[in-house]
């Protein structure tokens, strides 16, 4: 596990399962509409480290209060690194759920999660 912040106590929690660099805890956890949030990508060009740290900052200024806790879960490391070091999630799992079971830590996570996103594909679900 990968952790960012201790969970709030009055947020509610969320799993946003292939959290694809974080754009729904992004949008749960922040005050951005998509023109303002087009045009901060707009003509960007820093490398991967750089525009962590340029959308950490984007985003703190647009933090809702309270904010959701959201874990994120994706078998993408680059993905849910860059999530964390942006802060649009709480937390990050870096597992692959196709071909094994969730770590005990990533259950222990989920534990009182009360919303679960899926960003971009559905092969998680079975019988």
């Amino acid at each position: 596990m990968v952790n960012n912040q201790q969970q709030s106590a009055v947020a509610q929690k969320a799993n946003c399962v292939r959290c694809s660099y974080g754009i729904n805890g992004a949008l749960l956890r922040h005050q951005v509409d998509l023109e303002t949030w087009t045009a901060h990508y707009t003509g960007s060009g820093p490398d991967s480290k750089q525009q962590a740290l340029a959308d950490k900052e984007f985003f703190a200024s647009r933090e809702r209060s309270p904010k959701p806790v959201v874990l994120g879960l994706d078998k993408a490391d680059h993905a849910v690194r860059y999530a964390l070091d942006a802060g649009l999630i709480d937390a990050g799992w870096i597992e692959g759920l196709e071909v094994k079971d969730p770590s005990p830590d990533l259950r222990k996570a989920l534990q009182g999660v009360s919303l679960i996103i899926y960003a971009g594909g559905v092969s998680y679900l079975s019988s």
